[in-house]
């Protein structure tokens, strides 16, 4: 038996020729919630029935789904790897003595250099969570300010359901009690569906990214540090 990790990469049809061929070869397909399009679309093109799998299944109840008789694929979006969930259950099957085999894909740490920004430059990513009542962490900040220190851009990754000018305004407010060191002037670039139709970058300073409606769906935010001259020829490209 294997388990098969198969990454569905970023945009409508991420999915590699490989992970497809290896998807249809296996006794069964899961896959964690994606929206009712992307799935029934996946669904389609491996001409198989994708089984929903909620985050706690893959982060506590494995052997539910893990069968040592039959190979599964685990479709997971953007790269298997990105996500230390992933990793866990790889972990999680090899003391299951079931062997894995991981099917790469792109994600959005490679992806985000379409932005014109190198991807060598990118310090540690930083993940905004939505703000709760009780639950208001400001680690993400933390590590702009490591990433700062050592001229390195930050790619804030926004949580589901949240939008890039609720993520602008989050990191603003906690600059402004601290060390006031982002505020409206400060240069950013507004990231949002990337690798799908309908996606958008813009870049310039918050006061005017704060003007735009980028919807919901799939949306980062990255504060630059020191860059290339060709970072900054390239980025002219998206100026608002």
């Amino acid at each position: 038996m294997v388990l098969y990790l198969i990454g569905t990469g970023i945009g409508e049809k991420g999915i590699s020729v490989k992970g497809i061929e290896t998807a249809r070869k296996c006794h069964e397909v899961y896959s964690e919630i994606y929206t009712l399009e992307k799935k029934e679309e996946l669904s389609k093109i491996i001409g198989k029935k994708i089984n929903v799998l909620k985050r706690e299944d893959i982060e506590n109840t494995p052997e539910k789904f893990l069968k040592k008789s039959k190979n599964i694929a685990v479709l997971v979006g953007g790269d298997p790897l990105t996500a230390t969930t992933h990793t866990d259950l790889i972990i999680r099957a090899h003391e299951m003595n079931i062997k894995t085999k991981i099917i790469h894909a792109s994600s959005i740490l490679s992806s985000i250099g379409e932005t014109g920004l190198s991807v060598y430059k990118f310090g540690k990513t930083a993940s905004i969570p939505k703000p709760q009542e009780n639950f208001k962490p400001e680690s993400f900040y933390d590590l702009f300010l490591e990433n700062q220190k050592i001229n390195a851009h930050t790619l804030f990754l926004l949580d589901i359901g949240m939008c890039i000018n609720d993520g602008l305004k989050i990191i603003m407010g906690i600059s402004e009690k601290r060390d006031k060191k982002v505020n409206m002037d400060t240069n950013a670039v507004a990231v949002a569906r990337l690798g799908q139709i309908n996606q958008i970058i813009k870049y310039g300073a918050i006061k005017d990214l704060l003007k735009f409606n980028y919807g919901k769906e799939a949306q980062c935010i990255v504060i630059p540090s020191k860059m290339h001259f060709m970072e900054e020829e390239f980025l002219k490209n998206f100026l608002v």
